[in-house]
């Protein structure tokens, strides 16, 4: 039985489904390497998830060694006005209604830091994913 989680923004319930564990073992190899380029280690490596669903992704990688997981229950838009988490790899799977995938490009775009996104194949023919 899923959890209730009282979101101070408003949701979808379609847009909230957990990544499974073995998606974040596929890509650890990815962190890894990232970490290494970055001179540090996993556990220095600060990973930043906007889009809170019910924070399995902050024990599900820690898991995996990289304990430095920023995913909080808060409104990833009034985030980005107020000022992004310090961070330095994007990880995400965002919510795929309204325009949550064009505003995600956006600040990828804008923030130039590593990222890794989960997304539907779909997406790379989109104008704003150029």
């Amino acid at each position: 039985m899923r959890k209730e989680i009282n979101h101070p923004f408003h949701t979808m319930s379609d847009d909230h489904c957990e990544t499974a564990p073995e998606a974040y073992e596929d890509i650890a190899c990815v962190l890894h390497a990232i970490a290494k380029e970055l001179g540090k280690t996993a556990g220095e490596l600060k990973i930043y998830d906007p889009y809170y669903c019910d924070g399995a992704v902050v024990r599900n990688l820690a898991k995996l060694g990289f304990p430095n997981v920023y995913n909080k229950c808060e409104d990833f838009y009034e985030t980005l006005a107020q000022g992004v988490p310090d961070h330095d790899v994007l990880l995400t799977n965002p919510p795929y209604s309204n325009d949550h995938i064009e505003r995600l490009m956006k600040f990828v775009k804008e923030n130039k830091k590593p990222t890794l996104l989960l997304m539907p194949n779909y997406v790379t023919d989109k104008e704003f994913f150029e």
